[in-house]
């Protein structure tokens, strides 16, 4: 804040310039990832949602919610990925960005809000997503799936809420954004190889019990077809 009320001083209008073109990526990123938040958060609230659906993002994102802030403690440590890909794998992309989304809005109310939460909140609803495409091409997806997934995610979750710490910053560089990504490289690897093991270990029962969940609640509409009933036997006079 003080080198840019220098350079407003003295008129740096090179510095100030390029100082501004290196934030435009970050400022972009938050103004794109909170119209994508607002977008589904609308498009579950208007649209057709069965209570089922609500009732299911609701309780997937209350457990998700649970596990992240009882495992605050452990640094990239976070069971809650595993949960929000399990939840899209098996409801669909919408309920698993849903899972994502509420999982960092809420938790932050307890670990702290700041620039970070939309890009927390885009980031794992994007895993939840993904997992919901994946359920989509593979409605069979299994422990192997889920370990693979959260494998990629534990680092793209890192990447992208990276581009918050950009806002913290003095001086946005090349240098620096390299050193952001870089220090973040090892907790990324903690992050997803935890993601691998959670998915190694509980996959199978928690997509069980998921997918159990959805068929007892899966209604199938039949049509009335003659419902005044069958038409008379043609060799019953009328």
């Amino acid at each position: 804040m003080l080198a840019t009320a220098a350079a407003l001083l003295r008129l740096d209008v090179p510095w100030l310039v390029g100082m501004l073109s290196a934030r435009w990526v970050a400022y972009t990123a938050l103004v794109a990832m909170v119209l994508v938040v607002a977008s589904v958060f609308v498009s579950f609230e208007e649209g057709r949602s069965s209570a089922h659906e609500v009732a299911v993002v609701a309780m997937l994102s209350a457990a998700s919610i649970g596990l992240r802030v009882a495992f605050a403690a452990l640094p990239s440590v976070q069971p809650s990925t595993f949960i929000i890909i399990a939840a899209g794998a098996v409801y669909g992309p919408r309920a698993g960005f849903m899972v994502g989304a509420l999982t960092a809005l809420v938790s932050n109310l307890f670990l702290g809000q700041g620039l970070w939460t939309p890009f927390q909140m885009f980031g794992w609803g994007a895993a939840g997503a993904c997992g919901g495409l994946a359920g989509r091409a593979w409605p069979d997806v299994g422990r192997r799936g889920l370990v693979a997934l959260g494998l990629v995610w534990g680092f793209l979750y890192g990447w992208i809420t990276n581009m918050s710490q950009l806002f913290f910053v003095g001086e946005v560089t090349t240098r620096a954004v390299l050193l952001i990504y870089g220090a973040s490289v090892p907790f990324d690897a903690v992050h997803a190889a935890s993601n691998a093991v959670f998915a190694w270990l509980f996959a199978d029962e928690v997509l069980w019990v998921l997918r159990r969940y959805r068929r007892r609640f899966t209604f199938v509409r039949l049509e009335d077809e003659g419902a005044a009933g069958p038409p008379p036997s043609p060799d019953i006079a009328p």
